[in-house]
């Protein structure tokens, strides 16, 4: 049950410190003045049964069998009501200017002079959906000296439902799909110290409902819609592996690792053109015809124990992991693809690269942990944008969201007794949140110079408490 409404800043008047309200003008914008009422029914449940049985062929060489079954059910009904106010004959505008307490008194809702009552449910604001799946496996594990092979095949067999309309008519989605899944892990043990691995998988990314459902759910903070595809399909993802790992220590470890994913109608968010009023933008998801990612990545996790002689350096380690990756993506004969295509551009939500970093410091004898953790990804597209169909007029230029630094502190200490002191810290740098547009396709994006479509700073949170744990 949401209620809100929009004030607007006068024209006249761009940098005054006061607003009137925004009451529209026909049918109800429930968005912008009004009331949101939404249910949702979710029932599910899931099970699985794993066997595996080792082959005892001889002491050396004990090879192993794995199968089992696992199944999952969804369901799922959903529904709203939009009801909203809108002016009345002979709107007196001074009401615009008054508090919103003062515009809701009773005198005021009527139908000449003030407001009025108006719904505006569509049919496309309730669905029900269902998913059932049944998954299969077979899997060998083989032990060949100092080579370990782990290869198998899993088979999904999944029936999606969905049942909405739009003023159109109804929308129905009853879709039966089965897919093999293979995959094969290989790794070479070279000394006690360093292995090396290789990998091949074959995996999916299902819509979720919301995505398929034509219901649009509009968003608060962003102030946008976001609507669901009837028409979007599974992703298939094949992924493509091989990675180097040296243990110095049991406690440490340097890796290093290539890979390669390659996607077919790969699902994004994706701007739908001639939609949205009051300012608000209408989102939407398609498929791309394909799309791909390539990349490496290392990672540290070193003990500084021994190296300084200092007893509470010997309680700390290190721990850094970075990725650096390039994607790309074809919209091609993909859902949604006229009017919106902005190749070439990066994958939406992909990052050209990732870091986390950590100090970690644990003292067992005195029970107490301390951890700082930092995190950045580089700036990612927040939706796809779209350029009309002469293919030349870039008419909503590609939504990207810029790096932010994620800095967060934990603490704990044991106070004896099965008590336990913990605090922490996150988001301590508190950098903003900016989703913006390259308005002037310099190539750039510029705070001050291009379209900023959101800016905040979500603000530092801090956290204290004790707990308690019977032994």
């Amino acid at each position: 049950d949401y209620r809100q409404f929009t004030s607007e800043r006068p024209i006249n008047d761009p940098e005054g410190d006061y607003f009137n309200i925004y009451v529209p003008i026909g049918g109800a914008q429930p968005y912008f003045m009004g009331r949101f009422y939404s249910a949702m029914d979710e029932r599910g449940n899931a099970y699985g049964v794993n066997i595996r049985h080792k082959l005892r062929i001889s002491s050396g060489f004990q090879p192993e069998i794995r199968a089992g079954y696992y199944h999952d059910y969804l369901e799922r009904d959903f529904r709203a009501r939009n009801i909203g106010y809108t002016q009345s004959v002979g709107f007196e505008q001074g009401l615009r200017s008054v508090s919103v307490d003062s515009l809701f008194h009773y005198d005021n809702i009527n139908n000449f002079g003030g407001i009025k009552l108006d719904e505006q449910s569509n049919p496309q604001d309730s669905y029900n959906a269902s998913n059932y799946l049944d998954a299969y496996y077979l899997s060998f594990y083989v032990p060949a000296g100092k080579l370990d092979i782990n290869a198998g095949l899993r088979l999904e067999d999944n029936h999606r439902k969905l049942n909405s309309a739009t003023t159109t008519g109804p929308v129905e989605i009853d879709k039966k799909q089965m897919h093999f899944l293979p995959s094969v892990n290989l790794t070479y043990n070279v000394s006690g110290e360093l292995l090396l691995r290789a990998a091949y998988g074959h995996t999916l990314n299902r819509p979720e409902f919301r995505e398929n459902a034509p219901f649009g759910f509009y968003d608060f903070d962003y102030n946008y819609v976001v609507t669901g595809f009837p028409y979007l399909e599974t992703a298939t993802i094949r992924q493509y592996d091989i990675r180097g790992e040296y243990y110095p220590t049991i406690s440490e470890v340097i890796s290093i690792s290539f890979f390669y994913k390659d996607f077919h109608n790969a699902i994004e968010k994706v701007f739908l053109p001639g939609a949205g009023s009051g300012g608000a933008k209408n989102f939407s998801f398609g498929n791309a015809e394909s799309a791909r990612v390539y990349g490496g990545e290392l990672e540290l996790r070193k003990s500084l124990e021994g190296l300084t002689g200092s007893g509470i350096a010997d309680d700390l380690y290190i721990l850094l992991n970075g990725t650096l990756l390039t994607s790309s993506v074809n919209i091609g004969g993909g859902s949604r693809s006229q009017g919106r295509d902005t190749d070439p551009r990066p994958l939406q939500g992909q990052s050209p690269y990732i870091v986390n970093a950590g100090v970690f410091y644990d003292n067992q004898q005195k029970g107490v942990q301390f951890n700082i953790l930092y995190n950045i990804i580089g700036e990612r597209i927040y939706s796809g944008g779209f350029r009309e169909l002469d293919g030349e007029t870039l008419s909503y230029p590609d939504v990207y969201e810029l790096p932010r630094g994620l800095l967060d502190l934990t603490f704990t200490k044991a106070l004896g007794g099965g008590f336990l002191l913990k605090a922490g810290a996150s988001d301590i740098l508190n950098s903003p949140v900016v989703l913006i547009q390259d308005g002037n396709e310099d190539g750039r994006l510029d705070t001050g110079s291009d379209q900023l479509l959101q800016y905040y700073r979500p603000g530092v949170k801090v956290n204290i408490g004790v707990q308690y744990s019977l032994n």
